[in-house]
């Protein structure tokens, strides 16, 4: 008795570096969601002196700063052959957050989300051309239920010609968190989940070190509080994130990220204190049907001897 992940599994000489229950991944994957709700609206918190590109790159050195004690002795694997995973899943992972965070600060946290949570199209179709994961028929109904709502949910939020890069912006972080979900239910076969994190927080340091214009000395105490709360809060995240992926089907742990959307939505409503119409309700119990469809992980029946 066992549950289904999908066609890939690390090669049988390989002895897989961690592993938990799927039902533990779904736990983290749930707290993933959780977490980063509170990140996009930090962001928006956090002064204008700070620019979307200072938050990612003090971002991702708060995660080296905090992992690199535990994993130096692994950071060798990095220039191994086997490593092109770990590399794919980070570069991808890196430009994908950057295109969110931009999109954040310009179009509304929940929208932003929005336009990221059309990745779970890529994850399936990339998952299926180049590792042969099973896509079974409720999978697929789930994530077209939820790309509608998706769909709906941006063509509401979102209108007028400024539109035109927000939404080429939020497409191009669509494909490439794609292309790093794809990636990560791999590497998490081979690497540990504090390596996966460490990697992809260099990266993230790299693609926005050219944003870095303050003196972090100067900082008040208000932009300290919020630049951690960004910072500790995607850390933990991205943590919980790859924990999810131990165990799960690279669709189903990516589709729980739209929890997160869920929790966005509620906080505007809250802090517009505005109760929504239908029209707006119907974007949200489709993304909702979307994740109730997919998060039903089935057990094998017994096989009959």
């Amino acid at each position: 008795m066992g549950f289904r992940t999908g066609g890939w599994s690390p090669p049988e000489n390989k002895k897989q570096i961690f592993s938990i229950s799927p039902l533990l991944s779904v736990f983290f994957g749930v707290l993933s969601a959780l977490i980063f709700s509170f990140t996009p609206i930090a962001v928006q918190m956090t002064p204008k002196s700070i620019g979307i590109g200072e938050l990612l790159f003090y971002r991702g050195l708060t995660a080296v700063l905090c992992i690199s004690p535990f994993v130096w002795r692994e950071i060798p694997k990095l220039f191994d052959k086997k490593a092109a995973l770990i590399w794919i899943r980070s570069i991808a992972g890196a430009l994908g957050l950057y295109c969110y965070f931009v999109n954040t600060g310009t179009g509304g946290a929940a929208a932003a989300k929005a336009m990221v949570n059309l990745s779970p199209s890529f994850v399936a179709i990339f998952s299926f051309l180049f590792f042969k994961e099973t896509i079974t028929k409720r999978q697929l109904i789930g994530v077209c239920i939820s790309i509608l709502g998706v769909m709906a949910l941006v063509q509401q939020n979102l209108t007028g010609p400024e539109s035109l890069q927000w939404y080429a912006i939020g497409l191009a972080g669509a494909a490439f968190t794609g292309v790093a979900f794809m990636s990560l239910r791999q590497a998490t076969q081979l690497f540990s989940p504090a390596l996966i994190v460490w990697t992809l927080s260099i990266l993230t340091m790299s693609v926005s070190a050219h944003s870095l214009k303050n003196n972090p000395l100067q900082f008040d105490k208000t932009s300290w509080f919020w630049l951690l709360a960004v910072t500790i809060s995607s850390l933990l995240g991205q943590i919980t994130l790859t924990l999810s992926y131990i165990a799960l089907n690279a669709t189903v742990a990516t589709m729980l990220s739209l929890i997160t959307l869920v929790m966005l939505v509620i906080y505007d409503f809250a802090v517009s204190r505005q109760i929504p119409n239908s029209n707006h309700l119907i974007p949200y119990a489709l993304i909702l049907s979307g994740i109730l469809v997919l998060i039903r992980i089935k057990r094998k029946s017994p096989s009959k001897t």
